[in-house]
């Protein structure tokens, strides 16, 4: 099966969060297509999702949460698809990266691009489909046990310092998110 995601009117990350709102758990994701256009930027162009391609496969004994991620690299070298997702992978070590795609704008001397970019202004994206471990994906609620003992008022958690992370997987999470990019999970 494929699903197609069109960005219309949506920035980068509007676009994002409306792909990872679509996943739900009884999929198995094994492509990922896109289509881009480029787009005027500073020092040198990029790439702009026009839409999104998923191909996966429909089956009950599924049970597998993915999201969608996005990774910009802008370097005086070519940073390869490859060494992006490791770069990824290292990031997110409690993610299992499944498919991805790439793109790469450069601008500077013909003859640095030539050699792998070097001395160029680069620009590499990466848009990438990943997957949620079993063992930190969110199960399903346990039947409700006979309470014997009086239900005790619920105790707010105390404020943290440093980055907001998701209550359901950890996954470090942008201040303005409604919605965990890892596991998907309402903030």
């Amino acid at each position: 099966m494929e699903h197609t995601f069109y960005v219309n009117n949506m920035d980068q990350q509007q676009f994002i969060n409306y792909v990872n709102n679509w996943f739900y758990s009884n999929i198995k994701v094994s492509k990922l297509f896109t289509s881009t256009r480029t787009k005027f930027g500073l020092l040198t162009n990029k790439s702009d999702l026009s839409d999104l391609t998923v191909i996966y496969d429909q089956g009950s004994s599924y049970n597998n949460l993915y999201g969608l991620d996005y990774n910009e690299k802008f370097a005086l070298m070519k940073i390869s698809m490859a060494s992006m997702v490791e770069n990824w992978k290292q990031v997110n070590p409690h993610l299992q990266a499944v498919t991805y795609t790439y793109s790469y704008h450069g601008r500077g001397q013909s003859g640095s691009l030539w050699l792998n970019g070097i001395g160029a202004r680069n620009r590499s994206q990466l848009w990438l489909i990943y997957k949620v471990p079993q063992n930190i994906a969110p199960s399903a609620p346990a039947p409700a046990a006979e309470q014997t003992a009086a239900p005790q008022a619920p105790v707010a958690p105390a404020p943290t310092a440093g980055p907001r992370r998701c209550g359901n997987c950890g996954y470090t999470i942008d201040d303005g998110a409604n919605f965990c990019a890892a596991c998907g999970a309402k903030i």
